[in-house]
């Protein structure tokens, strides 16, 4: 069982899958905290219109992060910015899915590399910040706050940088 918590401002009308977002998940194991972003489908899935990919998706922007060098360097630079035994990566898409902890650059070229390896008509969840073990969340209890809150600073950062991305700004 999973939960969700995620903002979506009330200014734009509809599902806002293209929008890279602050978003908190909780598993039955695990607390995530951090931004949040989809890869769409592409025109013509089984879906029909819902979900398709269009250029302003935050997803092309972030893309650019996890494989062209100068992009990719700043996000780690972000990175950094959160307690490092605690830095990760979730990738949720179906049969593969996958966790990575977070240790440097190479883990988002490795997870470019995931993401490249997900069929087009699959749908991507992609999730970077931070991980706490249920045993983690239970000990930390009210001292939690800090550590979540500073990961939702860093998405604020994060956002800023894929939507440079996304626009062609440098």
């Amino acid at each position: 069982m999973e939960q969700w918590i995620q903002f979506e401002t009330g200014l734009i009308p509809g599902p806002l899958f293209w929008i890279g977002k602050p978003a908190i998940r909780a598993s039955t194991d695990a607390l995530y905290a951090g931004y949040y972003v989809e890869r769409g489908l592409p025109p013509g899935n089984i879906r029909g219109d819902s979900g398709v990919i269009t250029p302003q998706w935050h997803w092309h922007g972030f893309w650019r992060c996890l494989t062209e060098e100068d992009f990719r360097t700043q996000l780690h630079e972000l990175m950094l910015g959160l307690q490092e035994e605690r830095r990760s990566i979730w990738i949720d898409a179906g049969e593969r899915s996958a966790f990575l902890s977070y240790t440097g650059e190479n883990s988002l070229e490795e997870a470019a590399g995931l993401c490249s390896s997900v069929p087009p008509d699959y749908w991507i969840d992609f999730f970077i910040g931070i991980r706490l073990e249920k045993e983690q969340c239970l000990a930390l209890q009210g001292a939690i706050v800090p550590e979540i809150q500073n990961a939702l600073v860093r998405v604020e950062e994060i956002s800023s940088l894929v939507q440079c991305a996304r626009d062609g700004l440098r």
